[in-house]
């Protein structure tokens, strides 16, 4: 009885140190497992700061290609504009080069005209001399 007693003891003790080493086993279980835990929180309030930060960059890229797309409008009608300032200012400097031509025929002109009024002039002044001439060539007969 006394060697079944102390196997019993034996027993015991074994069986103590084992719940000691599952309970110690667990114990460090239970703490990987906060760790964890711990760890998988941290990830997943990280992942949806990335989240928000990615869906905040998806709307700054939208309202950029926007913009984008009003600046590419309005380079286009600038363009378009600058263009057709181009052809009006050929046009204007075509208006100015005809303004000086015409300029330049009507003093021409005005030259000519004063010259056929002096000349004018000149036979007039001539035709009035034989006239007189004539006249008192009348008169002297």
């Amino acid at each position: 009885m006394y060697h079944n007693l102390e196997q019993v003891e034996t027993n015991n003790r074994k069986l103590s140190d084992r719940i000691h080493q599952l309970i110690d086993k667990m114990l460090q279980l239970r703490s990987e497992m906060d760790s964890l835990n711990f760890q998988i929180t941290h990830k997943d309030i990280s992942l949806a700061k990335s989240k928000a930060k990615l869906a905040t960059k998806s709307k700054e890229i939208k309202a950029l290609q926007s913009k984008l797309k009003i600046l590419e409008k309005n380079s286009s009608l600038a363009q378009m504009n600058l263009s057709e300032m181009d052809s009006l200012k050929l046009e204007l400097e075509q208006m100015r080069s005809d303004l000086s031509l015409k300029k330049y025929k009507l003093k021409c002109l005005e030259k000519g005209v004063k010259e056929k009024d002096n000349i004018y002039k000149w036979v007039l002044d001539s035709l009035s001399l034989v006239r007189l001439n004539l006249m008192e060539e009348n008169f002297c007969l």
